[in-house]
């Protein structure tokens, strides 16, 4: 089926945290989201010969501007396409200033002279292609994949547990209000080649799930001594329902297109605002026989391969009271990074990193919850598929990895190298 029957390629996810603001960058003075993001999806792993393979992008809360105008995908298209990379890449909105003219939600740009907006989700490949991931699709159409619409807060008739499988949910009309519990999610699906036969060889799904209120405090609290609290988590039975009906609608997506008409493996990446011992997360990955990259108990680091590697005594990350997309080794770096060197660096206690290196186990600054993840086909669990891929294994470097140096949001960046190959 192709010159090579192994093809490694290369997944990243990153939620970029929304709106437009600028964000701290190495040196001092500041780098806009354009070049930030584009340098990620430039060097997703760090490690040239892993960069230097087909990459596969699931970004969230990407921004575009209208008023004025500052489209960051076409950008950061444009940055490759001079670079003879050009990426494949299509971006759907799910909030924007025209639809939900919100001042709970715009006032902070519209201060900032910014007039019209788009936040919503973005996929794209470089050396790789997003084709329609269904057979009677349109094969021409600018969009190459589906969206999914999931359901929000207030977009639901229900009566009973989260976790039973006999409720049925009915989606209603729902009103965004310009806050997480009602705010629009998606999930955007797309065939992807990562060789030169033009056939889907995989289903790609690009996801971003519900969070509360309820479950959230990001807000970062001073303890005595400028020593910073972590933010609080609090699993909430409302938000872990609402996840689980989300999933459900990507769940029958996977197991009706991807499965049985496609016979296609399934990678979905994205922010599932919660971790994958979470009881919604467990039964969609049941169901669909997927297996994630990052699980919540590591038996080995992914950067520098100690067994069981998590320590009981916790190691500190430095932050900045007011910056949430710092998250620093030293307070040096905290300082570099705001451009003020009497900048104050507030330490983190985490237990949720790697006791010898520091690698973080987690995605999310404040929480130090392992929010963002790669999930995968399990081929030892579903032989009937057309390819079967695996995350690649290599003794000389890391072949997954979280980005600790990247600060375009609150939310650490994960990657993964993938090997894939015809059944």
């Amino acid at each position: 089926m192709s010159d090579s029957p192994i093809q490694r390629f290369v997944v990243a996810s990153a939620n970029f945290g929304g709106g437009a603001r600028v964000v701290p960058a190495a040196g001092g003075g500041t780098m806009d989201r354009a070049k930030a993001v584009a340098d990620f999806i430039a060097a997703p792993s760090g490690d040239s010969a892993i960069d230097a393979l087909p990459l596969v992008a699931a970004c969230q809360e990407m921004s575009r501007l209208l008023k004025p105008p500052l489209d960051y995908p076409a950008m950061i298209a444009r940055r490759f396409a001079q670079a003879g990379r050009p990426l494949d890449g299509y971006f759907i909105p799910t909030v924007t200033t025209e639809l939900y003219p919100l001042s709970k939600k715009w006032q902070t740009l519209w201060d900032a002279g910014i007039q019209e907006i788009e936040q919503g989700m973005w996929t794209c490949a470089r050396d790789a292609r997003l084709l329609a991931p269904w057979l009677d699709g349109p094969r021409d159409s600018r969009f190459k994949g589906r969206k999914l619409d999931l359901p929000v807060r207030g977009s639901l008739a229900h009566g009973g547990a989260a976790d039973s499988p006999a409720v049925e949910d009915r989606a209603q009309g729902a009103y965004y209000q310009g806050n997480r519990d009602t705010e629009p999610r998606v999930a955007t699906a797309h065939g992807v080649c990562v060789t030169a036969e033009q056939i889907s060889q995989f289903v790609f799904i690009n996801v971003h799930l519900t969070t509360l209120e309820a479950e959230r405090a990001d807000s970062l609290r001073l303890a005595p001594g400028d020593r910073a609290e972590r933010s609080a988590r609090r699993p909430h039975p409302e938000a872990a329902r609402l996840r689980a009906v989300q999933l459900g609608v990507i769940r029958d997506f996977i197991l009706e297109v991807a499965y049985a008409e496609l016979k296609l493996p399934v990678i979905v990446a994205g922010d599932f605002n919660a971790g994958v011992e979470a009881p919604e997360v467990i039964s969609f990955m049941a169901d669909t026989f997927l297996t994630p990259v990052f699980g919540p108990d590591p038996g080995q680091c992914w950067q520098c391969a100690a067994q069981q590697p998590r320590g009981a005594t916790p190691l500190a990350y430095f932050t900045h009271p007011k910056s949430k997309e710092i998250l620093a080794k030293t307070p040096r770096e905290v300082a570099l990074l705001t451009g003020m060197p009497d900048a104050p660096a507030c330490p983190l206690s985490a237990v949720e990193c790697c006791a010898k290196c520091q690698a973080p186990f987690f995605t999310h600054k404040r929480n130090f919850g392992l929010l963002d993840n790669i999930l995968f086909t399990d081929a030892a669990k579903l032989a009937k598929l057309k390819w079967k891929l695996a995350p690649a294994l290599d003794p000389q470097r890391p072949t997954r990895g979280i980005r600790l140096d990247s600060y375009f949001s609150d939310h650490l960046p994960v990657w993964c190298q993938f090997a894939i190959q015809p059944s």
